[in-house]
């Protein structure tokens, strides 16, 4: 069988880029096989990046001149952490003298460090 130079240049590229190809696969094999494995004693723990933190209020209605807590209206929970209503900040800016509509923001931050918010419409009205 006679090859052409062109052909036998590109049959030589061909067993080159095959042996590349091997090489690293069979470097990845090695690096695969030597890497630290897990005794009976140890545990991975998930990295709990996303857990359902939520707060949970509602359009919130006050009267003139009323003292008020806006914590009493918001919920703020966690599935690890369970209620951490005690946590949430608040930020407004409600002149409770006057009538009028205000928004609140609610946020709250877990044990995991997330932080959820929601902004709830406050009415203030005699």
């Amino acid at each position: 069988m006679d090859f052409s130079i062109k052909q036998a240049s590109q049959l030589a590229l061909y067993i080159v880029l095959c042996t590349l190809f091997l090489y690293g696969f069979t470097q990845f094999l090695l690096q695969m096989n030597n890497r630290p494995t897990l005794t009976t004693n140890e545990f991975i723990t998930p990295d709990i990046q996303y857990s359902a933190l939520s707060i949970h209020a509602d359009k919130i209605a006050l009267k003139l001149n009323e003292d008020y807590d806006l914590k009493s209206f918001v919920l703020a929970t966690d599935e690890i952490d369970g209620d951490i209503s005690k946590n949430v900040e608040i930020y407004d800016n409600i002149n409770i003298k006057e009538k009028g509509y205000y928004k609140v923001r609610f946020a709250v931050k877990n044990s995991n460090g997330q932080w959820a918010d929601k902004i709830v419409d406050v009415r203030v009205d005699e």
